[in-house]
């Protein structure tokens, strides 16, 4: 066993030998005894030894420390100073009720919810399901790094067992990633109100857990657009097919596009709009977006289905199996497009595609105002102030006929298609098209 020693200067503590067995041994002062120093065990092959500044108190019979700074980058009279103010914060938290993980997220809720989105209550309420049975009781200054790493592994392994979802190992780390990310805000929160000293998600952090995964590229390229616009106008119902068209050449999310209803359709000087409601799923900007629908998206999809006999009173993609509810997935078509023509997609896939091309064709500013991404002032100003409306014309609906036409005669150059579909391309009704390169 090392011996441990006490000082009362900085020239007797630095005089401390390094211990020979042990990894490191810590040191008190004589009289201040919440202040000492940590002496590391020399390295093999230089000799080198570190010795680091540390605090230390008592939390009912546990014995807290906590590294201040290294000697030599923190001086002797500023680690004092700093130990002085961490010991202050810890009796600050011995005065104070200490909650359960269960109450701490219940606090950290009724200080935020009420600026959170649907989906975000939603994915919460899911990540903490997973959390509370491990976590749920425990006193937060009770929970520690190695509680945070096996309630990681622990959700991994349920999700990747209990799924019969495809692809459920990305699923079991996407889930337990998300459920210790809202585990982390908790405790971050607690930290800052000085309920407890630090972060017991700080090893995953320190782990890599919490990068965000690589930027996804894919999308549909132009070498497989015709490819795609066959199959897409041959293989799959009306309704799935309406579904697809209008998330990627409107560039809406899925919670949006599953859930369009005719009473958000307006018509603004003769052309129809659709109205992205602040409460409407998927809205992340959380205010009223007008968002043109493209003039080849009216006379193809719109148009037949405010005209059908069939027309469902509410919803204007309603499903073909389910009655009385909107079209919500088309999960499985995009598993048989991918079997059958080796194109790999997903709805936000569309998204990048129509953003893609319309940056290439249009300018950024225009796709980050079709993905109805905010702009920053000095855009802004090029749009004015009633929407995207300057003037007489809409410059969005403009830069979505001008993707669409650029889609339909990329498409018709490669193969005939229009003789296999009955929606029309807006190329037979225009003399004067782009003739922009791929994107």
């Amino acid at each position: 066993m090392e011996k441990t020693t006490t000082f009362t200067t900085e020239k007797e503590a630095l005089a401390i030998p390094p211990p020979e067995k042990r990894t490191h041994v810590e040191h008190w002062h004589k009289t201040e005894t919440h202040f000492g120093i940590r002496v590391m065990r020399a390295q093999e092959r230089t000799g080198r030894v570190t010795r680091s500044w540390v605090v230390g108190w008592y939390e009912g019979v546990h014995h807290r420390r906590k590294l201040l700074g290294r000697v030599g980058e923190l001086k002797w009279t500023e680690a004092k100073k700093k130990a002085l103010e961490h010991l202050a914060k810890a009796k600050r938290r011995g005065h104070r009720d200490i909650p359960t993980f269960e109450q701490a997220y219940e606090n950290y809720c009724t200080q935020r919810s009420h600026s959170w989105a649907a989906d975000t209550v939603a994915n919460y309420q899911k990540s903490i399901g997973y959390l509370l049975p491990f976590l749920g009781t425990k006193k937060v200054d009770a929970i520690t790094r190695q509680d945070c790493t096996y309630v990681f592994g622990a959700i991994k392994e349920i999700v990747e067992h209990g799924s019969g979802r495809k692809k459920i190992k990305r699923n079991g780390l996407a889930t337990a990633t998300s459920a210790m990310r809202l585990a982390r805000a908790i405790f971050t929160d607690l930290v800052e109100e000085e309920v407890i000293e630090s972060n017991p998600c700080a090893g995953l952090h320190k782990k890599g857990i919490f990068e965000k995964s690589p930027v996804r590229a894919r999308m549909i390229t132009a070498k497989d657009l015709p490819k795609f616009w066959r199959w897409l106008h041959t293989e799959p119902l009306p309704a799935v097919r309406d579904y697809i068209l209008m998330g990627l050449f409107m560039g809406l999310r899925k919670s949006v596009v599953s859930s369009l209803r005719w009473d958000n359709l307006v018509d603004r000087g003769g052309h129809p709009y659709y109205i992205l409601r602040p409460d409407q799923r998927g809205n992340k900007r959380r205010e009223e977006i007008p968002i043109p629908i493209p003039t080849y998206l009216v006379e193809t999809v719109i148009k037949p289905r405010q005209s059908s006999p069939n027309k469902h009173p509410i919803w204007i993609i309603e499903s073909p199996r389910w009655a009385d509810q909107p079209m919500r997935s088309v999960r499985g078509t995009f598993e048989r497009l991918a079997a059958e023509t080796g194109i790999h997609l997903s709805d936000h896939d569309l998204r990048r595609t129509i953003a893609t091309m319309t940056s290439q064709l249009c300018g950024d500013i225009l796709a980050r105002r079709i993905l109805t991404h905010s702009v920053d002032a000095q855009d802004a100003r090029h749009f004015g102030t009633s929407g995207y409306v300057i003037t007489e014309k809409d410059v969005l609906l403009e830069g979505m006929d001008k993707v669409i036409n650029y889609v339909l005669n990329l498409v018709a150059k490669s193969e005939n298609v229009n003789e296999n579909t009955n929606h029309h391309s807006l190329s037979e009704n225009t003399s004067n098209q782009d003739s922009d390169k791929a994107p």
